[in-house]
């Protein structure tokens, strides 16, 4: 007798819910018969069709859920007056949400009730990423389609946002009296400045100026306090990099995105500096941690596994190690990949007069308090006894606060210029360009190579339209972070273009979207990519664009002024790394020619000379309401969407 049972009822996807077969209770079906008989396997392809199916549901449901923790995260967020009482709701609504799993998984999977809490966390922490996120939630693409300029601009350019960030920190942890500006004053910037007053530090900002105010205690104060970093890696391992100049133990919390950042690099590398990390949450890969250092980092070596703003920022706090700190590398051009992080840092050594020494596979930072530009440290900080109190002599208080002027940031202006290039007009950026010789900057040799007059004066930098050539040969290599930037120089082309030096990898689909979006063609050869110019005919692709990062996001709007009509699925991109740029982009370089008092035939030099004196002096932070260009008193500059007006830091 055949006793094995049929399994169409049982294993049939498409049979109606509740019927007499069906598993209501959330457990695996056996596989074997009820009465005991042999196993029928249903087909592989079946399953696979059903896991198929299964996953199109659960990647819906996922959406959908993500959506929703997104908005009700930035509603109780957004309301700043009831800050504890949100935080209570949102961890009374993560355990109701646990509860409900559990209700699912019980009993069958309670033996790995873990993996499932730690699969619920991240779902959570996804949500939270996504109602982090500038101009997301909308889900509605932007579509780039800007006006045709008519004249000539003028603007302060971006500045370097390491540069002011290492100006910002060295500043507090000197305990003296400075100022920095111009600030890019993104994100960023203002939780490392909320961070960092967390811990004893007196900084505040207005607009694009940073200042800090010598307090009574000189050192910054990690012991047994829980610091919030925010959403930053770099921040996160400043604090870090911070906290091991002393012995003790520190809590570490941040939002979404460091909730879910992998932490075992950081763990594997801290025990060479005399520290671990620990994590507290059991069920997310990030933060919140736990941090206990012996107070003595002397020595460490860098692999290809330690996190790069780790190390970064071990470099930044190393002057005020007691025994200063040397870094060496596993592989004899370890420092080459940190090359334009390394000319930031060891041009910040020289101007603050911090000793170091470099060779090709290790850098050695001497234990230094740094001069601030304008004076010393001590003659603007008051001397304090042992017991707190200021001494008798203090330093010279009358002195003016030492002020850094931060430089403009190379990537940014450069695909700026890229504007002057597509559109045919001159651009001139204010700001003071990074030290070194502009002759042999890679990024200024890919403009001159597509036919820009670059000139670099000490107020600012200034490009002039030549004629294209023929076919532009737009060279990266050993730079590969500049790769946005030629490709949107080689889309730009009227014709042909080619792109030399390519490293062994890089993102073929940015360059794939824009280019068919542009009616291009590009192949591969070697090291090089060659684009043409698609036959007249063929439409244009899927016109939506989603960039990898705020370089890339930046190219697709440079390159809007070429080809318009592109649909960028996330501008926030852009937004999180330089505040005011989109404002700047739809106000002054595509409706130029409506700013009063410009006449067509000025030169930027004399536009600039109409300025009122106390014009805005960096397009990216946080203003006021947004206006046409030239409608504002304080300049052409538009404002920007947020106003961040004397406004102080108090945590």
């Amino acid at each position: 007798m055949n006793n094995r049972p049929s399994y169409s009822q049982q294993s049939d996807p498409d049979r109606e819910i509740g019927s007499p077969h069906e598993n209501t209770s959330g457990a695996i079906p056996s596989p074997t018969a009820p009465d005991g008989g042999a196993e029928r396997r249903e087909p592989l392809y079946r399953l696979e069709e059903r896991l198929l199916r299964e996953e199109r549901n659960v990647a819906a449901a996922l959406l959908r859920r993500s959506r929703l923790l997104a908005e009700i995260a930035a509603r109780r967020k957004g309301d700043s007056s009831r800050a504890a009482s949100n935080r209570s709701a949102l961890q009374n609504l993560e355990k109701a949400l646990w509860a409900a799993w559990e209700n699912v998984l019980q009993p069958e999977e309670g033996g790995r009730s873990k993996h499932w809490h730690q699969l619920l966390s991240q779902c959570n922490n996804l949500g939270y990423i996504l109602g982090e996120q500038k101009d997301v939630r909308s889900a509605k693409p932007w579509i780039l389609r800007p006006g045709s300029p008519k004249a000539p601009v003028a603007l302060p350019g971006p500045t370097d946002l390491l540069r002011a960030e290492i100006a910002i920190y060295w500043a507090t942890a000197a305990n003296a009296a400075a100022r920095t500006r111009p600030v890019r004053t993104n994100d960023d910037v203002i939780e490392l400045i909320k961070a960092l007053n967390q811990v004893g530090a007196a900084l505040a900002w207005e607009r694009d100026l940073v200042t800090h105010t010598p307090r009574r205690v000189s050192e910054l104060d990690f012991d047994q306090k829980t610091v919030h970093v925010g959403q930053s890696p770099f921040t996160l391992a400043l604090l870090l990099a911070s906290a091991l100049a002393r012995p003790g133990i520190a809590k570490f919390s941040g939002s979404g995105s460091l909730k879910m950042l992998a932490l075992k690099p950081w763990q594997q590398f801290l025990p060479r500096l005399g520290a671990r990390l620990h994590q507290l949450n059991p069920h997310a890969p990030g933060l919140p941690v736990r941090l206990e250092c012996n107070g003595n980092p002397e020595h460490a070596q860098i692999d290809g596994e330690t996190p790069v703003e780790l190390t970064i920022a071990l470099l930044v706090a190393a002057p005020f190690y007691s025994q200063g700190l040397r870094l060496t590398w596993d592989r004899p051009d370890g420092l080459s990949g940190l090359r334009h992080k390394m000319e930031a840092i060891t041009e910040m050594y020289d101007l603050y007069g911090v000793p170091y020494s470099v060779q090709p596979d290790a850098i050695t930072v001497s234990h230094a308090l740094p001069r601030l530009p304008g004076g010393h440290p001590q003659n603007h900080s008051p001397d304090f006894s042992r017991d707190g109190l200021p001494d008798a002599s203090p330093g010279d208080l009358s002195a003016p606060p030492s002020l850094f002027q931060v430089p403009l940031d190379r990537t940014l202006c450069a695909m700026l210029l890229i504007w002057s290039r597509i559109t045919g007009w001159a651009m001139r950026l204010e700001g003071r360009w990074p030290k070194g010789d502009p002759t042999t900057d890679p990024l200024l040799a890919l403009l001159r190579s597509c036919g820009l007059v670059v000139t670099i004066d000490p107020q600012g930098i200034q490009t002039q339209a030549g004629p294209w050539p023929a076919e532009p040969i737009l060279d990266i290599q050993g730079h590969c972070q500049s790769m946005p930037l030629a490709v949107a120089l080689a889309l730009g082309a009227p014709a042909a273009a080619m792109l030399k030096g390519l490293p062994l990898e890089y993102d073929r689909d940015a360059i794939n979207a824009l280019a068919n979006w542009s009616g291009r063609t590009w192949r591969q050869e070697g090291s090089s990519l060659f684009f043409q110019p698609m036959p007249q005919g063929p439409e244009r692709n899927d016109p939506r664009f989603a960039p990898p990062d705020a370089a890339w996001a930046m190219a697709a709007a440079m390159l809007a002024f070429r080809h318009p009509g592109i649909h960028l699925t996330s501008p926030g991109e852009l937004t999180e790394s330089w505040p005011g740029f989109w404002t700047l982009y739809n106000h002054v370089l595509t409706a130029s020619a409506k700013r009063p008092g410009q006449r067509p035939e000025q030169r930027p030099e004399q536009q600039l000379a109409q300025r009122p004196k106390h014009a805005a002096t960096n397009s990216s932070r946080p203003t006021g309401q947004s206006r046409p260009a030239g409608s504002d008193a304080r300049g052409d500059i538009p404002v920007n969407d947020v106003q961040r007006t004397k406004r102080r830091v108090k945590l």
